[in-house]
């Protein structure tokens, strides 16, 4: 089925013998994942044989010489219309009817018997039949939907006609018949133009709502995890849908559920219980290890599931039947070295010598990592993903303990407890020390930023209930303090400066370190006291690690993994060669994690045990997302409740507004619209439902209320069609306002003699009754109308044809002097998963147990609002302040990252003489001479302040040659920047001039060389592009480099343009849409809140998304009075990412209850036009390009040189061959050898036309 997704129709062989037409049809709504016999049209009396279906004839009897079927029609541009030919009955016979679908083969209608061409136009806005074999001069057409049918007399004789074409694209209306007389062969080319049967524009009146979705079983809403919304016409309203015509409203991904997935290959359907499920099949299994799996690769575990190729649904089921990844089985060795080298594990086997290398898939930069030796388990963090992850190498399960989506988020050490199962870690992103429980999943923060400044390395203690970390920051330091972070106290303070590596020799109870700008590897007590120096011969070591008497560990200079003997400092050994890029190493042996007896064996806490070193050696402690009552007491803040191990808020709902069983708040218009809106369910509850009472000028359907005027206007909007049911007709003409039809529909009197047939049967525009006769369709220019354009060639065409992109006058003359514009789509809403939920800005989402755990999920920060203050130590704040009391250390102010919960950190006031500390690539950054991981912005070399370890950005050799450039300034114009700096006086003789480096939002960089001067006017910029700037002196005493001496400050334009809120505004019956901006030019601003302002209201109501589902409640529940016209705007609020904010309000638009809309006399300000007769100025309407435009010119060429070629043969015998042509097709006429009849063919569009 062409334009929806999915929904497909096959013919099935059930029979042995094709020739007996044992042949049956099915369709699928979920592309393929189940399929059912097409359901009987309605309109039969009575269906031949019990337990019927509908057939429909497609390709293969279309071949067929004994039959020539007609194959079933459908386009993009009219969803859910499908015609076909068939019959009705246990299978497909060889005397056919006609049937049609407006609902996309849910269901059907008979509406001819026999053999008929068929086609649309105007996005199926008038259908059109023609006899197929025989002779006639009828053209039958339906304009609303096959309710009706016309008859129109096309030739004054009846024709043998052989197919029935429309013109390419869907502005079209004209209908091309090509046949020839029965009794002598001459080709005749007929085109019927239904535009003066449709009339004038649509206007917003004249269309509806409808749902693209599986509703045989009344309750699925999602066709492929899609929830699509078309506007259609009405089929009561006559008139032009036009080729401008926008058919999607709204297409929203679905929550995945059991629907979206098929068994995979090797498994099949079975009942168990009261679930369908997919178990293996027989004796296959995908399940055993690929025969190609190596140790330290994976492979895809299938689940039993894939979803539906196609679907598009998110969240829900998705992760539970997407396959799982596993690792190919490893062999368990004793005593063994793990060591990564950012995106690879390596572990290298002590006895064979040995090293298998994990290839993980997806991992990108793994920097720690730790091993549960007993259970065979490694955890390793990805500091690019930001996760944590856990790999079983007993089973090959892979799995996501911790995922922490926040750019500020670096995991830079992992350590274990084994006796007591919890996952330590160090994140040096956010300064602190956090822990996660294996079982339940719960972290919680134990050490945070008041304490750390820039932590790396972390080790446990678990028999003496002590935890060490290294800190290599402003004050570097070796720390300690108990496991549950209680008692924090710096144990190494002297003579150290860059500590990475730490480890523990648990048999001697000492500390090891490795300091990277000493060049050392340390030793001491557990309290640094009996401090002692194990070797001097290290260059740059990173991480360490004990085995047995030994001390290993791995040098960014030697790139390699090193050992010495712990008691005799003899010369260092290369273990491993070649380990570029050496991260975290680990060594492991039976002895190393040997569990004693635990403090908390003997527990019941009911989240965390945690090992002190004091009585009584053990604390039980909450989640970071619960507060700490003591006592095992944990609760929720403030009124929220603790559900399924999140904490869920007591919300309370406004009056307007409809609570869910979870807790949310929908718009109460949103309730019982038969869609799940609360996520569980609880809106579309039979209980409530069932109970659903309508205003006075409603009715009740389906939950829904719809309008009075919708029931009896022979247009099925309820799903059961009882608004066409029981239709009393007994009270029509007594208020005199109405007119009662033959067929005993119920219409306005003023909708007589009107030109639209609005009873259905004509009477309503009879010649008995009107001083008029109902146009008919004309082969014939007529004089060219008030709302016609009259062509240079004397043709007339639509006044909306201007400026269309196709040449409708012939002689292009409709097309000149044009301009291009162009037309954005609405935004698609964001929608949360289950789980999860929105940040303020609606931005994005973040998990419900993450909320007030001190971590920034959202970019507003929201997850962590109106959350109790996090414990702080008592000690005096010895860096930043916040606001609310909370210390950060200093280096973390105005670094473009915001720490305090208020933001003060980064405000304007704070940081108005600072630079953005960001790292991008060089010139506007630099990385020491020794990387050390960082990179540094270009202000902080050569400012007289060490920030290498190594003093490379203060090189006296470098930073005494010359003065750099400073108070780098600039000026916008549209597409150009001026840029303005200060230089200080330098020999000239010295200076080649100035180098201008700026870099775009997508990475380019483009250099500018200029002279000795001041200013520089850049040009052709993008007027939607973020650019950062920078200016260096080109200094010919300095050849390693022109960069070294760039300006003071980079500069970040913040884009020119900014967002001009909500545009496109579109009213509907009871419901509107509009468009946000969206794209690249406003990646740096966030939406605070949505306002729909209206006058005559007292307040202001605030909305979410980019549309409101039901204006009218809406309005009434705000104070609104049915009776009145709303004049109304829509403010977005909208702030950048330096805190400035502001709000933009749209034009106005007026819009009076229950569908009418008002247009306005005149234009006031910058009012938008909504009648039908300027509508059409409101949407762009030259959307094609050049290079289209040529294509399609080239189309009609070759369409005339068709007409010439049907018009120039003479036909000798009868028609012998005939083929089907598609709108989009091209044709050629000509000859078989040794036949006397045409022959028809079709051809792809890159082959030329053939006239043979």
């Amino acid at each position: 089925l062409e334009g929806i997704s999915g929904i497909y129709i096959v013919t099935k062989l059930v029979g042995e013998e094709v020739g007996q037409r044992h042949l049956q049809s099915y369709i699928t709504f979920d592309k393929g994942g189940e399929w059912s016999l097409i359901k009987a049209p309605s309109n039969l009396e009575k269906c031949p044989t019990d337990g019927c279906s509908l057939h429909i004839s497609q390709e293969f009897a279309f071949h067929n010489p004994f039959t020539r079927f007609t194959p079933p029609y459908s386009k993009k541009s009219a969803p859910g219309f499908i015609i076909a030919t068939g019959n009705v009955g246990e299978s497909l016979k060889s005397s056919p009817s006609v049937y049609f679908s407006r609902d996309a083969g849910i269901s059907w209608k008979k509406i001819f018997d026999g053999h008929y061409y068929y086609a649309f136009v105007d996005h199926g806005g008038v259908i059109a039949c023609v006899e197929k074999f025989g002779t006639t001069n009828i053209l039958q057409y339906s304009y609303d939907e096959g309710n009706t049918w016309n008859v129109y007399t096309f030739y004054q004789t009846p024709l043998r006609i052989y197919g029935l074409l429309t013109e390419p694209g869907e502005k079209t209306t004209v209908f091309t018949l090509f046949g020839s007389l029965p009794e002598s062969h001459s080709w005749i080319i007929i085109q019927v133009d239904m535009k003066l049967v449709l009339g004038d524009e649509c206007k917003k009146s004249d269309y509806k709502i409808w749902e693209a979705s599986d509703l045989r079983n009344n309750t699925e809403h999602c066709l492929l995890g899609k929830k699509q919304l078309y506007e259609r016409r009405d089929p009561n309203s006559r008139c032009y849908n036009g080729h401008n015509y926008d058919r999607i409203i709204s297409s929203d991904s679905c929550i995945c559920t059991r629907d979206d997935f098929d068994c995979d290959f090797g498994f099949k359907l079975e009942w168990r219980g009261w679930n369908e499920i997919c178990v293996p099949d027989g004796d296959f299994s995908n399940q055993v290890t690929p025969s190609w799996c190596q140790p330290g690769k994976f492979y895809n575990f299938s689940s039993g599931y894939r979803k539906v190729p196609g679907d598009e649904c998110i969240g829900g089921v998705e992760d539970q039947y997407r396959p799982k990844l596993y690792a190919c089985p490893i062999k368990r060795v004793t005593e063994y070295l793990f060591y990564t080298t950012r995106n690879r594990i390596y572990r290298y086997d002590f006895l064979t010598k040995e090293s298998i290398e994990f290839d993980l898939n997806e991992m990108q930069n793994v920097v720690s990592l730790e091993v549960d030796y007993q259970s065979n388990i490694l955890f390793y963090a990805d500091i690019t993903l930001d996760r944590i992850v856990a790999l079983n190498m007993n089973t090959g399960n892979v799995s996501t303990l911790l995922q922490l989506n926040n750019s500020r988020v670096h995991i830079e050490a992992l350590s274990y407890d084994w006796m007591n199962g919890n996952l330590y870690y160090c994140d040096a992103g956010f300064a602190e020390i956090g822990i996660i429980n294996l079982q339940g999943k719960h972290k919680k923060i134990l050490v945070n930023n008041a304490v750390l400044d820039k932590p790396r390395a972390l080790m446990l203690h678990p028999k003496k209930g002590i935890m060490f970390w290294t800190d290599w920051g402003r004050n570097p330091q070796i720390g300690s303090a108990n496991m549950d972070g209680s008692n924090p106290i710096s144990i190494i303070i002297d003579d150290i400066k860059w500590p990475n590596g730490l480890a523990i020799d648990y048999d001697e109870n000492r500390l090891y370190w490795a300091d990277a700008n000493t060049d050392k590897i340390e030793s001491s007590d557990l309290d640094g006291k009996n401090r002692k120096v194990i070797t001097t011969e290290v260059l740059h070591p990173y991480s360490i690690t004990i085995f047995k008497n030994y001390v290993f560990w791995d040098d960014w200079v030697k790139r390699s993994i090193l050992k010495i003997d712990k008691k005799n400092s003899a010369n260092p050994e290369i273990i491993i060669q070649s380990v570029f890029n050496g991260m975290d190493v680990k060594a492991f042996w039976p002895e190393k994690q040997t569990k004693d007896t635990s403090p908390c064996d003997h527990t019941t806490c009911k989240f965390f045990c945690l090992p002190i070193g004091i009585y009584p050696f053990y604390r039980c402690t909450c989640p970071g997302n619960l507060i700490d009552n003591g006592n095992d007491n944990c609760t929720c803040p403030g009124s929220e409740i603790y559900e399924n191990g999140e904490c869920k808020a007591r919300t309370t709902c406004t009056d307007n507004q409809f609570k869910c069983k979870n807790g949310n708040c929908i718009p109460i218009s949103w309730k019982c619209d038969k869609d799940n809106d609360c996520s569980d369910g609880s809106d579309e509850d039979k209980s409530i439902c069932g109970t659903v009472e309508c205003s006075g000028d409603r009715f009740l359907c389906d939950g829904r209320c719809l309008l009075n005027s919708w029931r009896c206007d022979g247009e099925n909007d309820c799903i059961d069609g009882s608004d066409e049911k029981s239709c009393s007709t007994n009270n029509c003409t007594e208020d005199g306002k109405h007119f009662l039809c033959p067929n005993k529909r119920c219409i306005p009197i003023y909708w007589l003699c009107d030109r639209d047939n609005d009873c259905s049967d004509g009477s309503d525009e009879s010649s008995e009754r009107c001083s008029f006769t109902t146009q008919t369709p004309s082969t014939q220019p007529k004089v060219c109308q008030s709302n016609q354009l009259h062509c240079t060639n004397g043709n007339c065409v639509s006044f909306y044809s201007r400026c269309n992109g196709i040449d409708d006058c012939g002689d292009n003359s409709d097309e000149l002097s044009c301009t291009i514009s162009t037309w954005q789509p609405p935004i698609v809403p964001l929608k949360c998963e289950v789980g999860y939920a929105y940040c303020a800005d609606r931005s994005a989402c973040y998990e419900k147990n993450t909320r007030c755990d001190g971590m920034y999920d959202c970019k507003d920060g929201s997850d962590e609002f109106n959350c109790k203050t996090r414990m702080t130590t008592s000690a005096p704040c010895s860096g930043y302040k916040c606001n609310s009391g909370e210390c950060i250390p200093q280096n973390k102010v105005c670094d473009k990252k915001i720490d305090c919960s208020s933001g003060e950190d980064e405000a304007k006031s704070v940081c108005k003489d600072t630079s953005v500390d960001t790292c991008y690539p060089a010139p506007f950054s630099f990385n020491c001479t020794i990387n050390d991981g960082n990179c540094y912005p270009q202000h902080k070399k050569c400012d007289k302040v060490v920030d290498c370890g190594d003093a490379s950005d203060e090189d006296p050799k470098v930073c005494k040659v010359t003065d750099r450039v400073s108070n780098l300034d600039y000026k916008i114009d549209k597409t150009s920047i001026t840029l303005k700096w200060e230089h200080a006086e330098v020999g000239l003789k010295d200076i080649d001039g100035y180098r201008i480096v700026y870099l775009d939002e997508y990475g380019k960089i483009t250099t500018i060389s200029t002279d000795v001067v001041t200013s520089y006017n850049v040009t052709n910029l993008h007027s939607c592009r973020y650019y950062l700037f920078a200016v260096a002196v080109a200094h010919k005493k300095v050849k390693e480099s022109n960069w070294l001496y760039t300006s003071t400050d980079v500069l970040k334009t913040e884009g020119i343009e900014a967002p001009k809120g909500a545009y496109d505004i579109r009213i509907y019956s009871s419901f509107i849409s509009w468009s946000e901006d969206s794209g690249r030019c406003y990646l740096d601003y966030e939406i605070l809140y949505k306002i729909l302002k209206c006058d005559k209201l007292v307040g202001e109501i605030q909305v979410d998304g980019t549309n409101i589902k039901n204006m009218d409640n809406l309005l009434i529940n705000n104070g609104g009075i049915s009776s009145l016209t709303y004049n109304c705007s829509i403010l977005i609020a909208y702030e950048n990412v330096y805190g400035k904010a502001f709000n933009v309000t749209s034009d106005p638009f007026f819009y009076k209850m229950y569908s009418t809309v008002i247009v306005p006399s005149r234009r006031q300000g910058n009012q938008t036009f909504y009648g039908s007769k300027t509508i059409i100025w409101a949407i762009p309407v030259a959307l094609v390009l050049i290079a289209l435009l040529s294509g399609l010119i080239a189309m009609v060429y070759k369409y005339r040189r068709l007409q010439r070629s049907f018009l120039a043969f003479a036909a000798r015998g009868s028609y012998a061959h005939q083929d089907e042509f598609d709108d989009d097709d091209n044709m050629a006429v000509g000859f078989r050898s040794g036949e006397d009849a045409p022959m028809i063919n079709r051809f792809s569009d890159d082959e030329p036309l053939v006239v043979g």
